[in-house]
């Protein structure tokens, strides 16, 4: 499964709008609560956030339905702080499309440590 940087992005500002002690709860209505759980596994394993998936285990492939956040890493918030800019994200966006034709969290990272890390 490929990235979707928009929702990786709002992952980010939903863990981070939440008040500490308080469950991390994601509510984006207009992703399927699947892709959500996949990106979220896809964050923990790039070191974006901390926490835990549970595969659904009904055999119909690898799902992630359920997952617990404990919060974002040191390199999440370092990330979300360059990103939260609305005029920063759509022309880090736009140029990485434009050089690329495509969008990895890899590539995305690079362009923006490039420009204001």
């Amino acid at each position: 499964m490929k990235h979707n940087m928009d929702l990786v992005r709002e992952i980010l500002l939903q863990i981070e709008a939440t008040e500490p002690g308080n469950p991390i709860k994601l509510d984006v209505p207009e992703f399927e609560k699947e892709e959500i759980g996949l990106h979220v596994e896809l964050m923990i394993e790039d070191g974006l956030v901390k926490g835990v998936t549970i595969p659904s285990g009904d055999g119909s492939g690898h799902r992630i339905l359920n997952y617990g956040i404990e919060g974002m890493t040191s390199e999440g918030r370092k990330f979300l702080n360059v990103v939260r800019n609305d005029t920063i994200w759509k022309k880090a966006m736009e140029e990485c499309l434009k050089a690329t034709g495509s969008i990895t969290l890899d590539l995305l990272k690079a362009y923006l440590a490039e420009r204001y890390f």
